[in-house]
């Protein structure tokens, strides 16, 4: 499956988790065929399955689900790209802690060191993300 836009995904059955937001334009497409499940492990069993034709969650935790639970069934799923939606994350350090500051700098540095010299690469690879 490839796209390049929402329109693209119409011939598709898309399982969705209920009560998560995706996009204001993913949610508000009413054209898309979305089948809601209440967990994560029921969307891959119904792709699995043939059920639904792929499914929309975070990347690392679908990942995660699919090594810890499927990892039989790991070479039948595949990511595609590009995302619907890219997300940051945060540490929160809080200024109560002596030195917050020069551990927000050091974790920063030490993040870019890990990049730059291909460690998070294969931390990432060697727990099959």
């Amino acid at each position: 499956i490839s796209y390049s836009g929402l329109e693209d995904l119409k011939s598709y059955k898309i399982g969705t988790m209920r009560g998560n937001k995706v996009t204001e334009e993913f949610d508000s497409a009413s054209y898309l065929k979305k089948e809601p499940a209440n967990k994560l492990e029921i969307n891959i069993k119904k792709l699995l399955a043939g059920r639904i034709d792929l499914f929309v969650e975070s990347r690392f935790v679908a990942q995660d689900m699919i090594n810890s639970n499927f990892a039989q069934d790991k070479d039948k799923i595949e990511i595609i790209e590009p995302a619907l939606k890219t997300n940051t994350l945060h540490i929160g350090i809080s200024k109560k802690i002596a030195d917050a500051k020069k551990i927000q700098q050091d974790l920063d540095a030490g993040l870019q060191a890990i990049k730059e010299d291909g460690k998070m690469d294969e931390i990432l690879k060697s727990h099959g993300f």
